[in-house]
């Protein structure tokens, strides 16, 4: 929610949609009389930790928004990759871990030039995409902070 910079109104009700009925009835109950629709964000978080406990994500909105991450405006492939690591947490893709992960890096990479080179690799684990991603991404802010750097020495005098 914080990514896509929503809307306090429009995160209670992304919140209301991504928890188990289970955790909307407890909710709902916390709430009453009132509904939870009519309360802000962070007093249904709020009331929910202080007598609940913590809100639980059905597997499906886990995995919905884990399949969602893109990288951010200035943020760096690291740090896309943390926050895919911290998504992946409830999504219990299990066996599958490390490709599910591979493939939404490769996904929601903002650069084309590093998704495109990655798309053409035959054999592609996560361990080589990231390094991969890592190293380009490098090389290409050096080369727009210093775009003619050292041409005048390859000039004919």
């Amino acid at each position: 929610m914080k990514a896509n910079a929503l809307k306090d109104d429009i995160k209670v009700f992304v919140l209301l949609t991504m928890i188990d009925s289970k955790a909307y009835k407890k909710l709902r109950t916390l709430c009453a009389p009132a509904s939870p629709e009519t309360k802000t964000f962070e007093y249904l978080v709020a009331v929910k930790e202080e007598k609940g406990g913590t809100l639980k994500l059905t597997k499906i909105a886990t995995r919905y928004s884990f399949g969602q991450r893109r990288q951010q405006v200035g943020e760096c492939v690291g740090a896309f990759h943390l926050a895919l690591k911290e998504a992946l947490e409830h999504c219990e893709f299990e066996g599958e871990l490390e490709y599910r992960l591979m493939e939404q890096l490769v996904a929601g990479l903002s650069s084309n030039s590093i998704r495109e080179e990655l798309l053409m690799k035959k054999d592609l684990d996560y361990k080589d995409a990231l390094q991969i991603s890592l190293s380009r991404e490098y090389a290409l802010k050096e080369a727009e902070s210093h775009p003619r750097r050292h041409l005048w020495r390859l000039l004919p005098n």
